[in-house]
Order: structure tokens, then C-alpha cells, then sequence
């Protein structure tokens, strides 16, 4: 689907070779890699044809059944799709059906420029097309080499603050702020935190509270909470 500036393809899984309608292999130790395979060749396609390179992306979400094979998804990813910076999240999720991965992407369309905001090796990749900006994942825990991890360890409240001060900071590589939000996905590895946690967001977004989506996920082990962003330019 072509809207404005953009190109959105969504829902894309692994499980079938859509010019010839064979069904991949599913539930084998093969299946995972093959799948995520399929995915990404089916989205480089579906761009190509609409006169886009994989360059072009600037989100990319990912949904696994089994959240521990992230590390191989962003490998094949990258083999598939390059290594062109893009605002990526991946989260794992009970899906439906016995398809082992789902992929929903965004791109700049044809003409229009695409900017990437360099980041520091620990701070989420920000990039920016068509008058907005785009934040992959802000986790709720630095890497484990940091002395402020031991603290955040178990405590979802404060890994709301941390995920949101990296969400400032990618916004603000990009000349945007939390007031220029439209909309953020909040992954929670407890969804009955929600009440408690949503307040605090709230709060710290009072200003222009932005379109809100809360979801309940498998997250990494220790991590309370991921979020991802999209905010008006400027």
C-alpha cells in the first residue's frame, strides 16, 4: 500500500511461496530459518517491484513465536535486506496459525529522502522520512556491563524512565521531542503492570499525549519493558 510519502507492506509470514503457492516447511528445526528466509526475499520483492531498494526501510517490526532466535532473524535480515539503518523492534509473540515469524515493514516511497540520526552503539537507531521521525526499540535496561543495570533490575517503573530517556535522546538526534509524538508501541513483560505504568507515561507526555498501544510480551530475560516511536519532523 502506497499512502504519501510511504510504502507499507504488513503481515508478512514465511509459510507459503507466493508466485507458486508451495507451503514452506513448518514445524521442523528447519522451519524457523526458512520462514524468516521467505519473509524478508517476499518484502525485498514486493519493494522491488514498486521501484524500491532495501535501502529504503525505515521500520521494520518483527514478531517471533520464539523470542530466544532474534539474533538469527536480524542475521538473515541482514543478509536478505542489508545493513542500511532501520528503525527495528523485535518482540516475541504467541502467534497464531504454526507460522514461526511475522514481519511488518515501512519505507520511504519513490523520490522521497530518507535520513538516519547516527546513534551511539547502546542507543536505539533513529531515522527520518516525509516529515517523520522514526524510533526502533528503547529497552528498559542498559547493556550488562552498566552499573545502572543492578538497579533496574525487577523494577518495571523505572525501566519505563530509562526506555524513555532513550526514546528522547533518539528523538532528539533527529531535531524532534516527546511534544512531536503521534504515536508509541509499549511492550510489557507483565501486561497487568498497565495500569500502574500507564500514568507515569502520562505523565512524562502530558503535553501531547501521543496514540497509545499496549501489548503483553515474552521479553528478554530481566526486561520489563520495550517501546518504539513515531514523531512529526522539526
Amino acid at each position: 500500500m502506497r499512502g504519501g510519502p510511504f510504502a507499507f507492506v504488513s503481515g508478512i509470514r514465511g509459510t507459503v511461496l507466493p508466485r507458486t503457492g508451495e507451503r514452506v516447511i513448518e514445524e521442523t528445526p528447519e522451519a524457523f530459518a526458512r520462514q524468516t528466509d521467505v519473509s524478508n526475499e517476499i518484502i525485498k520483492a514486493i519493494f522491488a517491484e514498486c521501484g524500491l531498494g532495501p535501502d529504503a526501510l525505515l521500520r521494520v517490526d518483527t514478531f517471533l513465536r520464539d523470542g530466544s532466535r532474534a539474533a538469527e532473524a536480524a542475521a538473515i535480515h541482514r543478509r536478505v535486506l542489508g545493513h542500511d539503518p532501520v528503525a527495528a523492534t523485535t518482540v516475541a509473540l504467541p502467534l497464531s496459525a504454526r507460522g514461526e515469524i511475522e514481519i511488518t515493514t515501512l519505507a520511504a516511497a519513490k523520490g522521497v529522502r530518507k535520513e538516519t540520526h547516527a546513534a551511539t552503539r547502546n542507543e536505539p537507531t533513529t531515522v527520518s522520512a516525509g516529515g517523520f521521525v522514526f524510533v526502533g526499540e528503547c529497552e528498559g535496561l542498559p547493556p550488562a556491563d552498566s552499573a545502572e543495570r543492578a538497579v533496574l533490575l525487577g523494577n518495571a517503573p523505572a525501566q519505563l524512565e530509562h526506555a524513555l530517556r532513550m526514546l528522547d535522546r533518539g528523538l532528539q538526534r533527529a531535531d524532534a521531542s516527546l511534544a512531536s509524538l503521534v504515536r508509541i508501541e509499549l511492550y510489557l513483560r507483565d501486561i497487568y503492570k498497565a495500569d500502574a505504568l500507564l500514568p507515569a507515561l502520562r505523565q512524562h507526555l502530558r503535553e501531547a499525549p501521543p496514540t497509545l498501544i499496549v501489548t503483553g510480551a515474552e521479553l528478554d530475560d530481566c526486561l520489563e519493558v520495550k517501546l518504539n516511536a513515531i514523531a512529526i519532523a522539526g
